[in-house]
């Protein structure tokens, strides 16, 4: 049974220190992993918005520059100089200066004025369709409407199909035209087009859900046609959402361009975050691994430290419960457990010394209730035989008359009997006294026995208050090592970000990351530290429990020994009452006796008056009969006490014959 409580025991210990080490190292672990998951798909995301805006930045500023040249020619065409250039013939003056824009602005496909009158004059050599009125056109139209502000029309296919073109007017400050520019984007589809993450990239769509720019479609494209989810980027000016590609989650952010309305998106796969994070995740199992390895090694040392001198104690423990008083406890560390083997060991120490001298006194009671017995016996046979006598007397005292003589004999023989009887009882009375002081003495050596006991009390119950201070200050340095865990987490994840903002500083950054990386692992070692400080103070903790419940049995011990010395206290009151009693007996007997050997003599020298009293000593000599009687009774008593105080004497002996001394 002991075998399966130590067994309980070893097993409650490794599936504490199991849990201990398992549950904060993986909670920690897939927090870091969060973490740093969280932080990778953030900077991603981040990137990928920056890619957008950078796209936006690039057509802005592209198309607000054409805006300005616009705003500059509008300023210096008038209506009626077109008119009359185109009516002229000549390519000389305007003309010109058109020509010599667009030479300057490759990106630029034409530049061209339409007048009130449907005349238009533009840089470029193509020809236009028969028939060509720029009123009708949608620039122009929609120029006009805007009364002065510049307009983007819609993106459309050249006549050719190799680029992309927009178109920029605006109309004139007098109102007899409209000046405009047609923008090639394929020119800025490089400055767009930019990657996000590895295989992440941007997209351009116009108001009409077609593709300007993307890297798998051409321009022109109807995009809804293509993707279910395209209609999502039309129902907001900016923001992002989660989509499936191909049957792969990807991530989207996006804005729209307040001068032209299209969408500008950027897009990537979500397992590029996965592949970003293998890595950390593949060296975060590899820490955990060795460190709950090295952690179960010292967990199985510290159980088998505590537990083989708690077996040793143990067996201790069982041998001296069998009452052999003489073993010593040994060998043990020092420490708690030894310190509490030291105490125990001068426990059994001052029992040993106390059951030894409670051995000798028992014996000596035992001797001394022996020898009361014996003269109380002989002193019963003494008073039967002088009843006997008395009766025969008091049968014989009709013819006293008659035998004078006879009677001086037997008064002589009584005479004689009383001395013998108060020679007895004289011894027996010293006898009396020397077993009242010998109960005495036991009694004062039981209550010092008793007192020592509850010395012994009181010093298990101080030492279970220092076990419990103990406790209490173990729980303080948890809570201390606690907080030490809590700044190196902190530490750890500062010097994560560290890392991060590092290695986006590129190659200015590169010396600060290899202080975060060593801050970061004296942060673990930290975390490590505390976190086998806290296991050391566990461990601390059940052993201050065990040591509880090894004193709790140990003060019971001793208050079941308290109890002992308390009922073999009373048991020698009881012993000395009953001694005092009898010894009181036995001085009225001895006074009796003197007092018969006085009356004897005064028979004896009244003996001529015995004639004339014959009656009297008749009814004296009844007296007499009656009180050698009640004697006999007494010493009958006396008798059974000695038999008694014999009776307890050897329970006495066989108790401490239990314990080997």
């Amino acid at each position: 049974m002991k075998t399966k409580k130590t067994n309980r025991l070893r097993r409650n210990m490794i599936i504490t220190f199991l849990a201990v080490l398992l549950v904060p190292s993986f909670a920690i672990g897939y927090i870091t992993y969060r973490d740093a998951s969280n932080t990778v798909e953030e900077e991603i995301l981040r990137s990928a918005s920056r890619s957008v805006e950078t796209a936006n930045d690039v057509i802005n500023q592209t198309i607000e520059n054409k805006i300005h040249d616009l705003s500059y020619f509008s300023g210096k065409i008038k209506g009626a100089a077109v008119d009359q250039e185109l009516a002229s013939g000549s390519e000389t003056g305007l003309i010109a200066v058109l020509r010599q824009y667009l030479g300057l602005h490759p990106e630029t496909v034409d530049i061209f004025a339409g007048t009130a009158r449907g005349g238009i004059l533009k840089a470029s050599t193509d020809k236009l369709p028969e028939g060509y009125d720029p009123r009708q056109t949608e620039w122009y139209k929609l120029a006009v409407n805007a009364k002065g502000e510049p307009i983007i029309t819609t993106p459309y296919a050249s006549q050719a199909g190799s680029m992309i073109v927009v178109t920029i007017a605006q109309m004139l400050p007098d109102g007899s035209g409209v000046v405009g520019i047609d923008l090639n984007l394929t020119q800025i589809r490089d400055l767009v087009e930019v990657k996000v993450g590895r295989e992440g990239y941007t997209m351009v769509l116009d108001q009409k859900q077609h593709y300007l720019f993307h890297p798998e479609y051409a321009a022109g494209t109807d995009a809804l046609a293509q993707e279910a989810w395209i209609s999502r980027l039309y129902e907001g000016t900016e923001g992002h959402f989660h989509y499936e590609h191909n049957g792969e989650d990807k991530q989207l952010n996006y804005i729209t361009n307040e001068r032209t309305g299209w969408k500008i998106a950027g897009t990537m796969y979500f397992s590029e975050v996965e592949d970003s994070v293998r890595g950390i995740r593949n060296t975060m199992v590899l820490v955990m691994a060795l460190s709950l390895l090295g952690a179960f090694a010292l967990a199985i040392w510290n159980i088998r430290s505590v537990l083989k001198p708690i077996r040793k104690l143990s067996k201790a423990t069982e041998v001296i419960s069998d009452g052999d008083l003489t073993y010593r406890m040994s060998g043990f560390k020092r420490d708690e457990i030894g310190e509490l083997a030291d105490h125990f060991q001068a426990m059994v120490d001052n029992l040993r010394e106390m059951v030894h001298g409670v051995m000798g006194m028992s014996e000596n009671v035992s001797a001394s209730s022996e020898e009361l017995s014996a003269n109380a016996m002989q002193n019963t046979a003494a008073v039967q035989h002088v009843t006997s006598s008395i009766q025969e007397v008091a049968a014989g005292s009709e013819s006293q008359l008659f035998a004078v003589e006879e009677i001086v004999k037997r008064m002589n023989q009584v005479t004689q009997h009383a001395d013998s009887i108060a020679a007895l009882l004289e011894v027996m009375r010293g006898a009396m006294n020397q077993t009242e002081e010998l109960a005495q003495e036991g009694n004062t050596a039981v209550i010092t026995a008793a007192a020592t006991m509850q010395d012994i009390n009181h010093s298990m119950e101080e030492l279970g208050g220092v076990i419990s201070q103990l406790s209490e200050r173990s729980e303080q340095i948890r809570g201390i090592v606690g907080t030490i865990g809590e700044i190196a987490k902190q530490t750890s994840l500062l010097a994560l970000n560290a890392s991060i903002e590092a290695s986006r500083a590129g190659e200015h950054g590169r010396g600060f990351a290899v202080v975060a990386a060593e801050i970061r692992s004296l942060a673990h070692r930290s975390e490590a530290s505390a976190q086998h400080i806290a296991e050391l103070i566990a461990a601390i903790l059940q052993e201050v429990e065990r040591t509880n419940a090894v004193m709790a049995s140990a003060q019971e011990n001793v208050s079941e020994g308290v109890g002992a010395a308390d009922l073999t206290g009373r048991s020698f009151s009881r012993i000395k009452k009953a001694v005092h009693k009898v010894t009181g007996q036995v001085s009225e007997t001895a006074e009796t006796a003197r007092q018969l050997a006085d009356d004897a003599n005064e028979t004896r020298t009244a003996i001529d008056a015995i004639r004339d009293i014959s009656e009297q000593t008749s009814g004296r000599t009844q007296s007499i009969s009656a009180a050698s009687e009640e004697q006999l009774a007494s010493m009958e008593e006396v008798s059974a006490s000695a038999t008694d105080l014999s009776r307890q004497a050897e329970e006495l002996q066989e108790l401490v014959r239990r314990f080997k001394v």
